[in-house]
């Protein structure tokens, strides 16, 4: 993956999701993924629309840092300075920026190392038994060992599809497989709320 990112517009509306100008590609050299900001807003029949290119002059970046529709965690996220240094690390390990891997942990875990949810996922990154087997990690609760098998997955999610960095956290939250089989991502609410909250808490960790 090289290069400056590719537009990329995505729309959320009433269970709907639509990926459009598919390649939003993660730039890998100095620790960035996907340098600039991100923009948003909402048209006219409440449809949230997200672009790291402001084609059309509705689009702000303040809007995205605004409440967006579907969202509702009942996670209070912990303050994740204590895991600065390693997110840093695994992050220019593999290319990606630290703004992002935090808003993944503060999304799946709320910064909470030991959380397990219903599914079995365990620690900051929520890593599933499966995925954790294949990272070769013994102890997916430790958060040294999960952040840096998260990150990893997450890269690998990024070469399986070709640096397009929505489908690859699409991939992350609903599965690979599923991503394949619905062709992009699955109109599972989940996964789009999923989206919303990593999208926006990326930037607000990039603002900060």
């Amino acid at each position: 993956m090289n290069g400056y990112p590719r537009p990329m517009s995505i729309y959320f509306a009433s269970g709907i999701c639509l990926l459009t100008t598919c390649a939003f590609l993660v730039l890998c050299h100095a620790g960035k993924a996907g340098a600039g900001r991100l923009y948003s807003f909402v048209d006219e029949s409440g449809v949230v629309h997200f672009s790291n290119v402001p084609t059309d002059p509705r689009y702000t970046s303040d809007t995205f840092r605004g409440t967006l529709p579907y969202i509702n965690s009942k996670k209070r996220p912990r303050n994740l300075a204590e895991f600065e240094k390693i997110i840093s690390r695994a992050a220019s390990r593999y290319g990606l920026d630290p703004n992002l891997i935090k808003a993944i942990i503060h999304t799946e875990s709320g910064g909470i190392p030991g959380v397990r949810s219903s599914r079995g996922a365990v620690g900051l990154m929520q890593l599933m038994p499966d995925t954790a087997s294949n990272l070769a990690v013994s102890d997916p609760s430790d958060p040294k060992t999960n952040i840096w098998a998260g990150t990893k997955y997450l890269s690998q999610l990024l070469k399986q599809f070709r640096g397009d960095l929505i489908l690859a956290l699409a991939a992350y939250n609903a599965g690979p497989g599923t991503v394949k089989e619905y062709g992009g991502i699955p109109p599972y609410p989940e996964t789009m709320e999923y989206l919303q909250r990593v999208l926006r808490q990326w930037q607000r960790y990039r603002g900060e």
